[in-house]
């Protein structure tokens, strides 16, 4: 996970929380903190780390493990809250056609980005 920098770490951070109180909404730090005032500090977080604040140059493999990495988070986190008991209030889950035709989306935009980077590395060797 070297691969990882900060502001990629502040999103995982940022979708994690936001599944948490998707999908354990009745938790009861939720009655102490206003759902409002934690989406909107997590979403300002998410933002943020999308600024071009310093931004290095990257090249097709990093862009590649990145969205691989995320996909691969997400769809765990989604096993993970539902084995431990959390219902979606949003309707996300494997069951919902909508959620089986981004994830068919996303798999097929990997694969681009996996020809991507294997021209990369062909055009580097010659």
């Amino acid at each position: 996970m070297s691969f990882l920098k900060p502001k990629q770490i502040v999103i995982l951070c940022g979708f994690t929380i936001l599944f948490v109180m998707d999908f354990f909404s009745q938790l009861p730090i939720f009655t102490v903190i206003p759902k409002k005032v934690i989406i909107l500090l997590t979403l300002v977080l998410i933002l943020i780390s999308f600024l071009p604040i310093g931004k290095q140059k990257t090249n097709a493999l990093d862009d590649f493990k990145w969205h691989a990495f995320l996909t691969g988070y997400l769809v765990v986190a989604i096993i993970v809250m539902q084995l431990l008991g959390g219902k979606s209030s949003s309707g996300i889950s494997f069951n919902n056609g909508f959620v089986l035709l981004v994830a068919a989306i996303t798999i097929w935009e990997l694969r681009s980005k996996w020809r991507k980077v294997k021209q990369e590395t062909a055009g580097v060797e010659k």
